[in-house]
């Protein structure tokens, strides 16, 4: 061992010993250093699998070996009740020859095992963001007590917090702990994917940021395999809805045939063939899951899709499939947050004992709850970010000497005659490959910071309120902005909130001053749905029998008589019962696509410059499969026949078609600006289609290029305002300015016009005005 390991306590030295750890890893090493050479706060920066937890824990627990207890000396806070109970079993074992107590504070942790905690604190807890507030709420004049001796707080998985609502929760319940107790709390992160040191090291340190030291992995890159297949999956069938019924194409059954049929059309040598009905889903998903099951039927692997309602058609199709073909086992499973506790455990425990398992998964399994050694990762349809497809890809080659193996499908829907132009340039495609690229040059998205938070502010006043019993506004000032974690509000905002607060009964006001929680508030801070800072749902538990299978919004319950899919088994509603929030269910044959609540991504703007790039372009990646390639080139056609990149935009009869090439906040931003300027619009995921003359569409993007619209004036006029749990109980003016903030991007929009205006050549050059294949 090192002279790092002579520097940690004996009690720690022992369970090394036990553990029959041979060495210390570099990353420990230069971590145990630094943390008995300095006080600042430390941010880890490693893959998984990398040592990280240790790293950080082994200063941490000899440093509070030997403390007596009376108080929390070391907090873990971590960002899943999963993640907890893993780390807690590795810091058992640390922790039993030095005689230091762990304990566990969140939802599934009895209460009996809470008490005996808060009656004798001490050693190290590990909690999430809502159960330390749950603390606040219910003990709040406990918290001197519990925390008084609070000196190392390490938080999991960093990245996972910064510029998130709850981070914003846990840095402002971090502040107030700090100030309860009279210090400040040496702070650790740690990170697998991290690009942006700087918004991290503010997360740790607002005022003095430049205090942080980052230590960085420096045990090299593990190789990585990757593959981008294209399995064209059938369009949608069109509604009654739609200008044109135009039939669906001929579609050849194998993914490889129908990307040669493609390019084939694209280059005019085959014509689109209609059929009589719309080519049926059923034959896409099935031929989808057939692929699969040839692919990931060996090893353990994670299957990622980005809609738990795919993991869940796949899953049942291929039970089905297992039955046809007399598998000898089925080793494909589903892992989501609509599923039970118990299923989820049961799926992490199989995967940990290296039971060769496919799990389809979503962001549950993104992090680093520990299930074993993956071989690889599949990914259906591309994810929102570059950081997300790292995180998902540091699942598999965890064990030295091992490949990282990456298969990204996606699932474009095969142009036909009534596609819409964007449709035709593949953008499932195009994306997955914008994501491999940046990957691969090491380019991770910048945290996407609201300097505001209004919304948590408004949650952390009601919390603060219901500690104290009452306090002034001064005071609340004071803990939640000057010496807090809300550093961008304004006395005045702060005023205006309040202000509003006491409008909705929420608080009132004392005549020695004080404001106190008003009977609104007392019940809003009552239940545990308060605890998080982040907006959630009303969730009926779905039951068979005495088991609970999962739960799903009140939204996404079917009627009774009616079919849902859950854990890859069919079910048929039996009877709702709303008062206790409770569905029961009976296997049924029958069977229909689950509706889950969610949102799509946000993408950043340089993935989608990624993709018009791609497209432009004539390389070939190596990782593309066959029909990949073969999609890619067709799509490239495409563009080239619509001299995409020749002009500003494509015009006929009173319409511009425009690809502005920009993310998710620029296109909100643009849409906003032709509303504002009274130009109606149809808007696709790349594109814009203006229903107005080129040279009034020339003027429009002159002025969002001159940055002549306020984003305060185009938050105003969006139509869906509340995106947090608390934006209905802020004033007007204060919710427009933090969507302005979070929402749109008149920044990008200005770019984006203004390189479109930069590709203009001549009015006289666009295609003609009788021409309308290319429009939607």
């Amino acid at each position: 061992m090192s002279s790092a390991f002579e520097r940690l306590h004996p009690g720690i030295q022992q369970a090394l010993w036990d553990m029959r750890w041979k060495e210390l890893r570099p990353l420990q090493v230069r971590a145990i250093h630094e943390f008995f050479t300095s006080v600042e706060p430390l941010i880890l920066s490693a893959s998984t699998a990398s040592g990280k937890t240790e790293a950080a824990f082994l200063p941490v627990l000899s440093a509070v070996a030997g403390l007596p207890e009376g108080s929390v000396r070391a907090m873990y806070v971590g960002p899943l009740k999963a993640l907890i109970n893993d780390q807690f079993l590795r810091l058992e074992d640390l922790c039993r020859h030095a005689d230091i107590p762990v304990h566990r504070w969140h939802g599934d942790v009895t209460a009996a095992a809470k008490q005996r905690f808060r009656q004798s604190p001490g050693g190290v807890l590990l909690i999430t963001p809502e159960s330390l507030e749950s603390a606040f709420i219910n003990y709040g004049t406990q918290v001197p007590r519990i925390f008084g001796g609070l000196q190392h707080v390490v938080i999991d998985e960093l990245h996972s917090f910064v510029a998130d609502v709850r981070g914003v929760h846990l840095k402002s319940l971090i502040a107030r702990i700090s100030q309860v107790i009279g210090h400040q709390p040496r702070m650790l992160g740690l990170s697998a994917t991290l690009a942006d040191f700087d918004s991290a090291r503010a997360f740790l340190d607002h005022h003095h940021p430049e205090r942080v030291k980052i230590i960085d992995d420096d045990e090299g890159s593990r190789s990585i395999r990757i593959g981008v297949r294209a399995f064209p999956r059938p369009r949608p069938a069109p509604t009654k809805d739609d200008e044109e019924l135009k039939q669906v194409p001929r579609l050849a059954t194998t993914a490889l045939e129908a990307c040669q049929d493609l390019v084939a059309i694209a280059e005019g040598t085959q014509r689109w063939e209609p059929i009589g009905e719309p080519i049926n889903d059923e034959t896409a998903l099935r031929n989808l899951a057939l692929d699969l099951a040839s692919v990931f039927r060996s090893h353990a692997n994670l299957i990622f899709t980005n809609s738990r309602g795919l993991g869940e058609m796949l899953a049942d199709e291929l039970n089905h499939i297992a039955d046809e073909q007399r598998w000898h086992r089925n080793p494909f499973l589903l892992h989501h947050g609509s599923l039970s506790k118990e299923v989820r455990e049961d799926v992490e425990h199989r995967l940990k004992s290296k039971e060769a398992l496919s799990v389809f998964c979503t962001s549950t399994l993104e992090m680093g709850i520990d299930i074993g050694s993956v071989h690889s990762v599949g990914q259906l349809a591309p994810p929102w970010s570059v950081a997300s497809l790292v995180q998902r890809l540091g699942r598999s080659g965890r064990r030295e000497g091992e490949s990282s193996i990456l298969r990204l499908y996606s699932l474009d829907p095969p142009p036909g005659p009534d596609s819409k132009m964007e449709e035709l340039f593949c953008p499932q495609l195009l994306r997955s490959i914008a994501l491999v690229e940046l990957m691969l040059e090491r380019w991770l998205e910048p945290f996407d910071n609201d300097p505001f938070h209004f919304s948590t502010l408004v949650h952390q006043i009601l919390s603060l309120l219901r500690q104290t019993g009452g306090t002034t506004a001064e005071k609340i000032h004071e803990t939640l902005i000057a010496n807090g974690a809300f550093h961008s509000v304004t006395p005045r905002q702060l005023g205006a909130i309040l202000r509003t607060l006491a409008t909705n009964r929420l608080i009132e006001q004392m005549p020695t001053g004080e404001l106190i929680l008003a009977p609104n508030g007392e019940d809003l801070t009552h239940g545990k749905d308060f605890y998080a800072a982040f907006a959630g749902s009303a969730d009926y538990s779905i039951r068979h029998g005495q088991v609970i299978l999962g739960k799903l919004p009140v939204e996404s319950v079917p009627s009774e008589g009616e079919h849902l899919l859950l854990n890859g088994r069919r079910w048929m509603v039996v009877i709702i019962d709303s008062r206790s929030m409770i569905v029961e269910v009976a296997p049924a044959k029958g069977r229909k696509k689950p509706v889950f609540l969610g949102t799509g991504g946000t993408i950043h703007r340089k993935i989608v410059e990624q993709m018009r790039g791609v497209l432009a372009g004539s390389d070939v990646p190596a990782y593309l499969h066959q029909d990949a390639a073969k999609l890619l080139d067709a799509a490239r056609i495409y563009a080239a026949k619509a001299g995409l990149f020749e002009k500003p935009w494509l015009s006929t009869a009173g319409r511009c078609l425009v690809f502005p090439w920009t993310g998710t906040k620029g296109m909100e931003a643009l849409k906003l600006c032709a509303e504002l300027d009274g130009i109606a619009f149809d808007a696709g995921n790349l594109s814009i289609q203006y229903r107005t003359d080129e040279e009034s569409l020339r003027q429009h993007f002159a002025r969002v290029a001159a940055r002549r619209f306020e984003p305060f004036a185009l938050a105003a006029i969006m139509k869906s305002r509340h995106k947090e749990k608390y934006d209905d109980l802020l004033p007007e003016d204060l919710l427009d300015l933090s969507n302005s903030q979070r929402t749109l991007s008149v920044e990008d929009a200005a770019q984006a016009a203004a390189e479109t205006l930069g590709r203009f050549i001549n009015p006289s050059s666009l295609i003609s005005s009788k021409d309308t294949s290319y429009l939607a």
